[in-house]
């Protein structure tokens, strides 16, 4: 595993979108510490990943972003409105995006990140079917530009869902897995079953309880579809050949149930399968501030088990 202390030079890349740093940049603790101008050596002590084949972007993160949702937000209908009655009356023209509305969502959105400084960012599109489609859509041509065993697959909450859904969608169209996946907190179960949905209800403070808006935010999504459809809810579905997986939870998530079933049906099928779950935290917290020490410590991990697994 990666040590975030230690200072790494990312030498001499192929190209940088960076002035004054031609040679690179010497990151450490997740920052840009020095920047390497044409001809020089850092001057922190540093190790080094020759980077002569990579083009480097410096530049802010963005963990939770809507790419299709730039189109939207003038909707008379959804402008002032509190988060159920917004959704209501913005998930039928979601549902009803063509790829040529979604290339310019993502062409806005894209450009108003980089006007902001941000380089990365993780699009969350998971309408039914067109999310899994337009996924499953993505995955076939990321197979295509990279050995897939070399790949891995990662999402939460929703996005955890659409991670299990895509790799059994792939498999049934007998398409190449990817080396790893990592569902965290996954919705994997939309039926309203699993212990902590009474246990942890009115105690997670992220979703709140299974009646406050998370079965209505699916009932939107599935469209009156059955619930124990596997592309769906993929717990009902069969995970044998699934690739190694590791499952984030915390002891207050409404989803903790959704997370451990996958959990145990994956390793009674003999598949490896990691599951952490940090004390006290609500749905998805891990991943919302990475100053919080939880944050750093589930990353690492869901790191570490990438770096064992993915080229193997």
């Amino acid at each position: 595993m990666m040590d975030r202390t230690r200072a790494i030079w990312i030498k001499d890349p192929l190209a940088i979108l960076a002035d004054g740093a031609e040679r690179g940049v010497v990151v450490q603790n997740g920052k840009i510490v020095e920047l390497v101008p044409r001809g020089g050596q850092p001057t922190t002590s540093a190790v080094f990943f020759e980077a002569g084949d990579h083009v480097v972007l410096p530049g802010l993160i963005n963990t939770h972003h809507h790419f299709y949702q730039t189109l939207t937000r003038a909707l008379p209908a959804a402008l002032d409105r509190e988060l159920f009655p917004w959704l209501t009356a913005l998930y039928p023209v979601w549902a009803r995006l063509t790829p040529e509305a979604l290339d310019l969502a993502v062409t806005v959105a894209m450009s108003e990140l980089l006007l902001s400084g941000c380089t990365t960012t993780t699009d969350h599109h998971y309408l039914f079917p067109a999310g899994l489609d337009d996924a499953v859509t993505v995955w076939k041509a990321a197979s295509k530009m990279a050995p897939p065993k070399n790949m891995a697959i990662f999402g939460s909450s929703a996005g955890g869902n659409l991670t299990l859904a895509m790799v059994l969608r792939a498999r049934q169209e007998q398409l190449p897995l990817p080396g790893a996946i990592a569902p965290g907190t996954p919705m994997s179960d939309l039926t309203g079953a699993g212990d902590s949905f009474q246990t942890n209800g009115m105690v997670d403070n992220v979703l709140v309880a299974y009646g406050a808006s998370c079965d209505k935010r699916a009932a939107l999504y599935t469209g009156g579809r059955d619930l124990k459809d596997p592309m769906l809810s993929p717990v009902y579905g069969d995970l044998r050949g699934f690739p190694p997986a590791i499952l984030t939870s915390g002891t207050r998530d409404l989803l903790l149930s959704n997370t451990v079933r996958v959990h145990r049906k994956l390793r009674e099928l003999g598949i490896d399968a990691v599951l952490n779950v940090f004390e006290a935290l609500s749905h998805a917290q891990y991943q919302f501030d990475d100053r919080v020490p939880e944050t750093k410590e589930a990353f690492d991990e869901i790191a570490g088990f990438f770096n064992s697994h993915l080229g193997k």
